[in-house]
């Protein structure tokens, strides 16, 4: 609907534009294409409308995928902080928590080259509905020393009396109604737990949602010690490599890699991600064009009479093409501010909305500033070449 009525509204912006812009010009050739883009006829109105469509949603695109990358790039310095990163081999995510075996992982903790390991315990439990993972970590370093990003920061929520305390992610408290707080059941192996918010973190790993009980308490309701990864910081950070490769060799059973290979990997799977994406946005933008340019055509034919008429009075072919080919920037720059504002409006859509409802997370807002300018540079140059080009084969084909 929005889009729909952006559309149809674009033609009202193109004849703003051109009545603001005529009382500067003052040639012949610069006030002819503004008084016909002034008039606002049905087929500039419709090749404006055509054009806003593309840029609406190339636009929000934009702020999609600059949003999404800025976000994962934020929690990428969230996520891989410590300098060494340990889970099973073949581990991926959430789907698979089998654990590393206690007696291994605490004898890799011995290792008088790391100086602080934040491991992590993880299980699913089963709330009223649906299922989440219940997760055991060091909680005063969550809270007070880990990078994290918060959408409500621990204490901003009260806590309920009767339940544990729990840092719980932003997929979590939207699926259990306690964005301000409240109680969730969950079921654990020791029976039913009741769980409080305190904080709410932003974790876009886990679709499930993520509650963070104190290690201790997991292991009481579990009846399990078995950590699903940790993370390792190293007292001499410069030695990492060195370090990890002789932790490989010692326990060929685990994943051993560095923040920059976890990085790397994470970074080139969002890339190949969204090259469809940006494909489909240079393919919109074409078919755009495209209809652009059959849309002057149908202008200039439309418009013989007053093109020869304008021949008789002495009006060149170079003046002509000229006029045609600001007639056609025009509407691309009619279309750009249209379709620019209409594009933030699906932006905003697409991020706090529809994102929310299908992922249960917020992503970081960003604007593509660069980007839009860039489009509207590109829309106004194509509008002035589809307007030269149109004008030149109408001329010809009328010789």
């Amino acid at each position: 609907c929005w889009i729909l009525g952006a559309a149809l509204l674009s033609g009202h912006v193109l004849v703003l534009l051109a009545r603001l812009v005529l009382p500067t010009c003052t040639g012949p050739v610069t006030r002819l294409a503004c008084s016909r883009l002034r008039d606002g006829s049905s087929r500039h109105r419709l090749a404006v409308a055509g054009l806003v469509v593309a840029v609406s949603m190339v636009t929000g695109m934009f702020q999609m995928i600059d949003s999404f990358r800025d976000t994962i790039e934020e929690w990428f310095d969230v996520r891989f902080q410590a300098d060494l990163y340990i889970s099973e081999s073949g581990v991926t995510g959430a789907g698979s928590i089998n654990g590393i075996d206690p007696e291994l992982m605490d004898k890799l903790l011995t290792d008088p080259n790391i100086k602080y390991a934040d491991v992590m315990r993880i299980c699913y439990a089963k709330p009223s509905k649906g299922l989440t993972v219940l997760a055991g970590v060091d909680m005063n370093h969550w809270k007070n020393e880990a990078r994290q990003i918060w959408l409500k920061k621990p204490g901003s929520l009260e806590l309920a009396t009767g339940a544990e305390p729990a840092l719980v992610s932003e997929t979590f408290a939207r699926r259990f109604g306690v964005l301000s707080g409240g109680i969730v059941e969950l079921k654990t192996p020791s029976g039913l737990q009741k769980v409080s918010p305190f904080g709410i973190f932003c974790d876009y790993g886990n679709e499930f949602g993520t509650a963070a009980v104190n290690a201790e308490v997991w292991e009481r309701w579990t009846g399990s010690n078995r950590s699903i990864n940790a993370s390792l910081y190293l007292h001499e950070p410069s030695e990492i490599n060195s370090i990890r490769d002789r932790l490989r060799i010692a326990y060929p059973g685990l994943d051993i890699r560095n923040e920059r290979e976890l990085r790397d990997v994470a970074v080139g799977i969002f890339d190949q991600t969204f090259q469809a994406t940006h494909a489909l946005s240079l393919i919109g933008l074409f078919v755009a064009f495209a209809g652009l340019l059959l849309g002057l055509f149908a202008i200039f034919d439309e418009s013989a009479r007053t093109w020869l008429t304008l021949r008789h009075l002495g009006f060149s072919t170079r003046s002509f093409l000229m006029a045609a080919g600001l007639e056609g920037a025009g509407i691309g720059l009619a279309a750009w501010v249209s379709g620019s504002l209409t594009g933030l409006a699906m932006g905003w859509l697409l991020i706090y909305v529809i994102n929310v409802q299908s992922f249960g997370w917020t992503l970081l807002w960003k604007l593509p500033i660069m980007e839009t300018f860039v489009l509207g540079i590109a829309l106004v140059l194509v509008g002035y070449l589809s307007g030269v080009l149109s004008a030149g084969y109408w001329k010809f084909r009328r010789i």
